[in-house]
């Protein structure tokens, strides 16, 4: 093996002796010598070398005293310190925590409540018995007081003899009364009737002006009106045609389908299956039906309610 001495062009016999950098105590290890212009020496033994100072094919910078050339054995080499040692060592294992600075080596650090305990005769952190989140639990319906069961052929001979006003009194009545045993319905009765009482006065008036001129014909006044005299026999019917006047007139409509649809919302709040509710829309297609449509549709209604009156008072 060459002298490193040899090569840096300094003599290592002017000092007597040649420092080295290895350990020159272990076994196997071979003491390699530093030029002296490679490294200084001082209080706190770090090693320090000049730019040239080693490597082959340069220059050496120019030798300094003898007394600067030689490194104290203790500190040739650094010794790593327990406190930087141990800091370390109680870093291994734990998290880590993207942007977070080291801790200085020798400071105190607090483990984190979030990190698991470590080391012998540690004990774990107990753990929080799981709970179950409860079940929500909508709260049982309350109804009030059932509606008044009715038969539903004689609701049907009362609208006749009455020429369609008791209809009126009727589904004022049935809607109240869907309105009191159900409090999540919200219904104004007496608007709903009065959108089906126009389509009434307007058969009632008809009928009624069509009769009034075939008695002054029979009484010889005459009445100069543009409507044929054989065309007006025809209207005193006008009240069986009233269904038609609820389909054309569209608050009509509209209150006669909520009520059908009011039935089907009470059977289905009291538990009557889906299969077995009142349909809203073949029930008013009834309508349609020239003289009866409008009585079927009151006989349909009636009938469910009366199904549903007696299921909660059973």
């Amino acid at each position: 093996m060459s002298d490193p001495a040899s090569n840096s062009g300094i003599d290592p016999a002017a000092d007597g002796a040649v420092p080295t950098t290895a350990l020159e105590g272990a076994s196997g290890v071979e003491a390699i010598p530093v030029p002296p212009a490679a490294h200084t020496s001082s209080s706190s033994g770090v090693l320090v070398g000049s730019a040239g100072s080693i490597g082959h094919g340069r220059e050496p910078a120019a030798p300094r005293p003898a007394s600067t050339d030689v490194i104290p054995a203790p500190l040739a080499v650094m010794p790593v310190r327990e406190e930087s040692a141990a800091s370390d060592a109680e870093m291994v294992g734990r998290p880590i925590s993207i942007g977070a600075e080291r801790p200085a080596s020798g400071a105190a650090t607090e483990r984190p409540s979030w990190a698991p305990a470590s080391g012998p005769g540690a004990v774990a952190a107990p753990v929080a018995p799981h709970r179950a989140r409860p079940v929500l639990r909508s709260p049982a319906p309350i109804f009030g007081p059932p509606g008044r069961r009715r038969s539903a052929g004689a609701v049907v001979l009362l609208s006749i003899a009455t020429l369609g006003i008791y209809s009126l009194v009727w589904h004022h009545r049935i809607n109240r009364e869907m309105t009191d045993f159900d409090p999540r319905l919200q219904v104004r009765s007496g608007r709903s009737v009065l959108a089906l009482m126009v389509p009434l006065l307007i058969g009632l008036g008809v009928a009624a002006a069509a009769a009034a001129r075939i008695i002054l014909d029979h009484a010889g006044i005459t009445v100069s009106v543009a409507i044929p005299a054989s065309v007006t026999h025809w209207l005193v019917l006008a009240p069986l045609a009233m269904q038609y006047l609820v389909l054309i007139i569209p608050f009509s409509l509209l209150a006669a389908a909520m009520t059908a649809e009011r039935v089907r919302v009470v059977e289905d709040h009291v538990g009557i299956p889906t299969d077995r509710q009142l349909a809203p829309v073949p029930t008013i297609a009834w309508l349609m039906f020239p003289a009866a449509g409008g009585l079927v549709v009151m006989a349909r209604e009636q009938g469910r309610l009366n199904e549903i009156w007696g299921l909660v008072a059973g």
